[in-house]
């Protein structure tokens, strides 16, 4: 999955890992340390993410 797709299968700011899996999406462990790495998510806790909010 790229990060474009994450953007619109998620509607709200928070996310699990699981609810993704139960969605039918695939996500690897590594993407996500990688997309928190750059600054594009937030890591909240063990399997939940949020999206980082743009500053205007």
């Amino acid at each position: 999955m790229k990060f474009n797709e994450l953007i619109t299968v998620i509607k709200g700011p928070a996310f699990s890992r699981n609810e993704l899996e139960l969605s039918g999406h695939k996500v690897f462990d590594y993407q996500l340390s990688l997309w928190v790495k750059k600054g594009h998510l937030v890591k909240l806790k063990n399997g939940i993410y949020a999206f980082r909010r743009e500053k205007n």
